[in-house]
């Protein structure tokens, strides 16, 4: 009997551990921030973002458009830095990343400091390549999920003023 009610516990804990689907209209649960590490060893916590806007951008180093678009990404951060957070999530390890952070010539102009290693986000936000990117408002509720290139200016202009962004057919 013992070993059922671990089981029970345990398959309970599985959402949690492994990130349950989130979608569009959901809320972020505020833990889930608090448990992003960046490349440079420190942990995110939520206090830092709070009342932000965010924008998690789902990257790999194999993703040649993903690497281009972090210049801009950038930009966006500092133009928008107190009404938005931009978050690049990458589910590979710090060692991997650090080897290419330090090499790519792109990479090593971006100041925004990659989340590594994600494994909660990805359960979260199942997606079948990147760029991708989650649009979370300041509530912490999701607003869209699409592929990266809908980032742009006009988009993000649209979404810091709680308007919907245009997902035209031509991206």
């Amino acid at each position: 009997m013992k070993l059922v009610y671990i089981a029970v516990i345990v398959l309970g804990m599985l959402p949690q551990l492994y990130g349950q689907e989130i979608k569009i209209g959901e809320k972020l649960p505020v833990s889930v921030f608090d448990s992003l590490s960046f490349l440079d060893g420190h942990r995110l916590k939520y206090d830092s973002i709070r009342g932000k806007n965010v924008i998690i951008e789902f990257w790999s180093v194999w993703c040649s458009t993903c690497i281009a678009g972090m210049p801009k990404l950038q930009s966006y951060q500092e133009k928008y830095n107190d009404e938005l957070e931009v978050l690049l999530v990458t589910s590979q390890d710090s060692a991997s990343i650090r080897r290419f952070w330090d090499m790519n010539p792109i990479t090593k102009t971006i100041e925004i400091v990659p989340v590594v290693g994600d494994r909660l986000l990805k359960g979260h936000f199942p997606r079948k390549g990147v760029p991708y990117a989650v649009w979370i408002d300041k509530d912490l509720v999701v607003k869209h999920l699409t592929n990266g290139v809908y980032v742009t200016e006009e988009n993000l202009q649209r979404f810091l003023k709680g308007e919907e962004i245009l997902l035209n057919a031509d991206k």
